[in-house]
């Protein structure tokens, strides 16, 4: 469940900051000279750079959460 909350949120990110960072991309092209928009590789790295490392933050959360026992947890609330 913890690792399905962070896989969604990295997705509405992705879905938002694609489209994003392609449009401030042909703005700054525009502007500035000799750059360009929108490598594929560049967005593939950093969409995969991003779902890596948030991975690897909620690991450690679903794997404490996984080790306590369901009937101690509600009693603690």
């Amino acid at each position: 469940m913890i690792l399905g909350g962070a896989m969604a949120q990295i997705g509405v990110g992705l879905v938002v900051g694609i489209p994003c960072s392609w449009a401030v991309g042909k703005v700054l092209e525009a502007q500035l000279y000799g750059v360009k928009n929108g490598d594929p590789l560049i967005m593939t790295g950093a969409a995969l750079a991003l779902i890596a490392a948030a991975t690897a933050a909620s690991v450690v959360p679903a794997w404490r959460a996984s080790s306590i026992d369901p009937a101690m947890a509600l009693r603690a609330e």
